[in-house]
């Protein structure tokens, strides 16, 4: 589906990696909602999507880093669950307008990019850190 439209599609309305479904024929639900109406017998649909905004972070990881993540097995990077003292906190303190916050998604760190799991082990043994973060408004 989203081949056929973005072949159809200026560049501007294409459908991008980590553009977020967030209405499905102008109903908003969680992304196990939105997918199941995605599922129903439908002659049309009209699609809402939202485009994160790319961020660059950048983290001496001398204390905490003060984030809870999650990542499924084959995806992507890994999701900030939440944020709690540390680094990533005073970035957002120090930088507001290029803060992160919870459900964004971390796609690369330091340059390479790589599954959830494969990103948190090439964290372990560095000290310096640069996360690109897809970042997503609030709703």
């Amino acid at each position: 589906m989203a081949g056929a439209w973005n072949s159809s599609s200026d560049a501007s309305l294409q459908i991008r990696p980590f553009d977020r479904i967030i209405r499905v024929n102008g109903i908003s639900g969680s992304s196990r909602d939105l997918a199941q109406i995605l599922l129903e017998k439908h002659d049309q649909f009209s699609i809402a999507f939202m485009r994160p905004e790319e961020r660059m972070v950048d983290l001496a990881k001398s204390t905490d880093l003060g984030i809870l993540v999650k990542y499924k097995r084959g995806s992507l990077g890994f999701w900030i669950d939440n944020i709690t003292d540390g680094e990533v906190q005073k970035w957002n303190t120090e930088y507001p307008d290029a803060a992160v916050s919870p459900h964004d998604r971390v796609v690369a760190v330091n340059g390479d990019s790589g599954s959830g799991a494969e990103l948190l082990s090439n964290m372990r043994n560095k000290e310096i850190l640069q996360f690109k973060v897809m970042h997503y408004p609030a709703a």
